[in-house]
């Protein structure tokens, strides 16, 4: 077979292993393109999305008239409508983050996405504060700022995740596959 590797155990350190490349070609012989699957997302949701953005971020919502949202379960995409005859994406579209009971909870990527400067509410760390570490390994970190709702959590000006201020604490939104141990 062409374009295909045989990595054998005896030969090498390790377990073996195959790799090679496929293409899908359908029934008929013609070339495969991709067709995202998508769900249609209610204005509910967008209204949601959009009252979020308001009050936690400073963005421009005139720059996603052209963009395409949708739905999977209850998470809100920002999606790509591209030439998906030539490219196949890995992912089709930005996580936004998930509309559950009339509310919207951010993604860490969208937070990914930002600038610090796009934040309304939010919090910039030095890399030598306590309660930076302390959010990292997923603990909730003292609400000395007297927030309220998201927040958002930088580093020297980058953005890191996202934290629930309520009362004297920020709950920890930082996702858990990520947390220092």
């Amino acid at each position: 077979m062409k374009k295909a590797v045989r990595i054998y155990p005896h030969r090498v350190r390790g377990e073996g292993h195959f790799i090679c490349k496929l293409r899908k070609v359908r029934e008929s012989g013609f070339e495969w393109t991709f067709q995202p699957q998508r769900l249609e997302v209610d204005s509910e949701d967008l209204k949601i999305f959009e009252k979020f953005c308001n009050k936690y971020l400073n963005i421009d919502l005139s720059n996603f008239k052209d963009r395409v949202f949708y739905k999977k379960a209850n998470k809100l995409y920002l999606g790509f409508d591209g030439p998906f005859d030539k490219i196949t994406p890995l992912r089709n579209g930005l996580l936004l983050g998930e509309v559950y009971k009339g509310r919207f909870y951010p993604s860490a990527h969208l937070i990914a996405s930002l600038k610090c400067e796009n934040l309304k509410v939010a919090i910039n760390f030095s890399q030598e504060d306590e309660r930076l570490w302390r959010y990292l390994k997923g603990e909730t970190i003292e609400n000395k700022e007297n927030l309220n709702g998201f927040v958002g959590i930088c580093v020297d000006g980058f953005t890191l995740g996202w934290g629930k201020a309520e009362g004297h604490i920020i709950k920890n939104y930082f996702p858990k596959g990520w947390r220092l141990e």
